[in-house]
């Protein structure tokens, strides 16, 4: 995840290179490379609504199917 990218960004992200719709409702999280920052991005209504979060301490447990390539 770039943490410079907002919420246009990571919205043109969302359509090039995961091919969705970022207007579609779902909720897409970018996560940076150390797990310990993420950001949510959904679209609600009528506009992005976009959560940011940085741990203090620990990481953000690697999905499964991370660990599974491992």
């Amino acid at each position: 995840m770039d943490r410079r990218k907002s919420i246009d960004g990571l919205a043109v992200l969302v359509g090039e290179r995961i091919e969705a719709n970022p207007l579609s409702g779902h909720l897409f999280a970018f996560v940076s490379r150390r797990r310990d920052r993420v950001k949510l991005l959904a679209w609600d209504r009528n506009g992005f609504v976009l959560i940011y979060k940085r741990l203090e301490k620990g990481r953000f447990p690697a999905p499964a199917t991370w660990r599974a390539r491992a």
